[in-house]
């Protein structure tokens, strides 16, 4: 699914109306025309940032676009395009622009969609819910995201049979993916290319402690190993990788243990391999053993990220088991756990040991640790599975993991679970449950699409 910050991203350069602003059975023409005007204006400023944004310049990127027409000279076709330009790389400037032009033209039905979307990013849900009622009240009108992202604010509003009757309107059977994806634009994170900004910022950083250089090039890195435009899609960004170990390279050392294992990492991560096929041939076991990527001699990463990106190759190629992994790697990582203040991802990593070792009793008191020292949400769940029928919707440890994790899918499906069992609570455990899985949609059918019958289903009792 495209990213609606993809354009200025990656910079291919498209007609913005087509794939990021309102639907098109919201556009005026006239509104279009002027929209379609504008940005023939910016390309070739969305041309020129290319070396910018490759540079990690994001601020200056954005500022090149501010500058090309004044403000005082922009119309509300300007405003509107800019706050598209920048949807997903500044929240609160993107609001602003977005504001402008709903003011200046508050007739139309594309400024009135992505005010609303702005509004409800923001959390303001009565704001937003009032603006999807306009457009979904027009004549004629029947895309399908308006109909499901008012029915998200009327859930937060309390307004429950409301909820239900604009999810069915919706009807997502064959066209949920914009839905999915506008989701994605509400409640994701930030495009990639603004952390890695922040992260080369501080890399380059003239009076920045060498460790924290370290830190930001290891996860500028990973970053880039990860490159995630939404919920769906992760892949590498080569070229970015290219310059950035270039960049370590130069901090860590070419020679140095820490930039051999961040290049061994880069090497050995597969451009594209979803489903870990890849990582699962013969051929990459062999590999990873050649490279020495493991063993009783071979020390663990410093950074406990790049440890777990390269246990996790040889966990999943089977080219150690997780027996001999705990052997050669278990006492470093607990000591990594034990350490003041301790790292939560290495006790992911043992714990993730224990249980594929099925080392139930080390996995249950190392859990019960992670849940008092980090908070960690996944010892939670791991506690909880182990309570069984047992647990109550007063259990001390839920009540408190929800208020950590309130819109956690599976703490909230836990939820669900005892207000069945104890027949009270019903409706508001899945409404909550809803709110949850709507703010992490990766799939409108797992979950949201069920919990939606069964609320309706509950209101008609």
């Amino acid at each position: 699914m495209e990213s609606r910050a993809v354009i200025l991203a990656t910079l291919v350069v498209t007609l913005l109306t087509h794939s990021t602003a309102a639907p098109s059975d919201f556009a005026s023409p006239d509104f279009a025309a002027d929209v379609q005007a504008a940005h023939r204006l910016y390309e070739p400023v969305l041309d020129a940032n290319q070396a910018l944004l490759r540079d990690g310049k994001f601020a200056e990127s954005n500022q090149a676009l501010f500058d090309l027409v004044p403000e005082k000279q922009r119309t509300a076709a300007h405003w509107f395009l800019l706050g598209n330009l920048v949807f997903q790389l500044d929240f609160a400037k993107s609001y602003e622009l977005h504001q402008k032009a709903y003011e200046l033209a508050p007739g139309e039905s594309m400024t009135q969609y992505e005010w609303a979307i702005e509004r409800h990013r923001k959390r303001e849900y009565a704001e937003a819910d009032a603006l999807y009622a306009k457009l979904t009240a027009q004549p004629g009108k029947t895309d399908p995201r308006a109909h499901a992202f008012r029915a998200d604010c009327l859930l937060h509003l309390g307004k429950l049979s409301e909820a239900v009757a604009e999810w069915k309107a919706a009807d997502l059977r064959n066209r949920h993916t914009s839905v999915e994806q506008g989701f994605s634009w509400i409640y994701g994170k930030p495009h990639p290319i603004v952390e890695r900004a922040r992260l080369l910022n501080a890399a380059r950083a003239p009076k920045a402690e060498k460790s924290e250089q370290i830190a930001a090039l290891e996860s500028l890195i990973l970053l880039d190993l990860e490159w995630r435009t939404d919920w769906w899609n992760a892949r590498p960004k080569p070229e970015y990788l290219a310059s950035d170990l270039a960049l370590a390279a130069s901090v860590l050392g070419a020679d140095s243990p820490r930039q051999h294992q961040l290049a061994l990492l880069v090497e050995l991560t597969p451009k594209d391999d979803d489903l870990g096929l890849d990582r699962m041939a013969p051929e990459f076991k062999d590999r990873l053993r050649k490279k020495r990527v493991a063993g009783a001699d071979v020390l663990l990463a410093e950074n406990t990220f790049v440890a777990g990106r390269l246990l996790d190759m040889v966990v999943t190629s089977r080219a150690a088991t997780p027996a001999e992994l705990l052997g050669w790697y278990g006492k470093t990582l607990r000591a990594r756990v034990d350490a003041t203040p301790g790292d939560a991802k290495a006790l992911e990593i043992l714990a993730a040991l224990y249980e594929k070792g099925e080392k139930s009793a080390e996995l249950a008191a190392l859990e019960e640790l992670g849940w008092k020292k980090f908070g960690s949400v996944s010892c939670a769940y791991g506690i909880l599975r182990r309570k069984g029928d047992a647990i109550t919707s007063d259990d001390p440890l839920l009540k408190a993991a929800l208020a950590k994790f309130p819109d956690d899918q599976t703490l909230r499906g836990v939820a669900v679970g005892c207000a069945a069992n104890e027949e009270k609570g019903e409706r508001e455990a899945v409404a909550a449950y809803l709110e949850a899985h709507l703010a992490h949609m990766v799939s409108w059918n797992d979950g949201a699409q069920r919990g939606f019958f069964v609320l309706e289903k509950l209101l008609a009792k």
